[in-house]
């Protein structure tokens, strides 16, 4: 009231608050650093950017304010995307690789002649995957007893019928894979091509004397150090994501059965879109 009487009015002192403008220039500045993508050679301690840590680095760099969802749409506008980072394989043979497409390419042009599985194996341990849930809790937990009891999951996919064959053991050698190859055999008529990897267990002696011995299956197999080749691989990653995470079970027998029967209630449709190996072609 003191200040009211003599001056008759009140004034805001000068206010130091961070301006909410983002120039052409730090705009500019904000497209550079994460295209370089090294925030540590900026301060921060992080191995890539996101928008928090952008948000932070211009409250320090520039003194500006701004919202994490003001920095995702600038982003956007200037063609960013929030990706999940791919392998990339090192010791992959990129000439095998192309010769393995156009073999494959080739291939693809006589298919009616024969039935395509792509088949791979999969380890699934007793202590449970930790997955996304929407929960009012503040820290969800899930009960674990740390086992490290495991079965494997032998698979094969049909891409074009959406058929699935799966056999599950608590190990993994030649029997086994002979065992699968039998469920193959028993289940389609005619010949039968299956696309697989370079495990020593998919070529071994017993398997090729196998093989040799049954005409009708024909083996292709793929480059070293090219899991992405084969859409098996995605079947696996929606199995893990729909099912696994998240589950808890006793025994690994009960994991196994639990397992197969989720499978082949996963309607053919899905397993044909899931499994699609159309970027093998293009």
């Amino acid at each position: 009231m003191a200040k009211w009487d003599e001056e008759n009015k009140v004034k805001d002192a000068p206010r130091t608050g961070a301006s909410l403008k983002l120039t052409k220039e730090i705009e500019e500045e904000i497209i550079f650093i994460v295209e370089e993508n090294n925030p540590e050679n900026h301060g921060m301690i992080s191995t890539a950017w996101d928008c928090n840590e952008l948000r932070i680095y211009l409250q320090r760099q520039f003194n500006i304010a701004v919202c994490n969802e003001q920095i995702r749409k600038l982003l956007k506008r200037n063609n960013f995307r929030w990706r999940k980072l791919n392998y990339k394989f090192v010791k992959a043979n990129e000439e095998k690789r192309k010769d393995f497409l156009e073999d494959f390419k080739q291939f693809h042009y006589d298919i009616l002649q024969t039935t395509l599985i792509f088949q791979d194996e999969m380890a699934s341990k007793l202590h449970p995957n930790k997955g996304y849930i929407w929960t009012r809790e503040e820290k969800p937990f899930i009960k674990t007893e740390c086992s490290h009891e495991k079965t494997y999951i032998v698979g094969g996919v049909s891409p074009t019928s959406g058929e699935t064959f799966t056999i599950t053991n608590e190990k993994f050698n030649s029997l086994i894979f002979i065992q699968y190859l039998n469920l193959l055999l028993e289940n389609i008529d005619g010949e039968i091509t299956l696309v697989l990897d370079n495990s020593p267990v998919h070529h071994s002696k017993i398997v090729n004397q196998f093989a040799d011995n049954n005409p009708r299956l024909n083996r292709m197999f793929l480059p070293e150090y090219s899991p992405d080749l084969n859409p098996k691989e995605n079947f696996w990653n929606y199995l893990r994501k729909k099912f696994l995470n998240n589950k808890v079970f006793k025994t690994v027998a009960e994991m196994a059965d639990a397992v197969k029967e989720f499978i082949k209630k996963i309607p053919k449709e899905i397993v044909k879109k899931i499994c699609s190996y159309d970027y093998l072609l293009r």
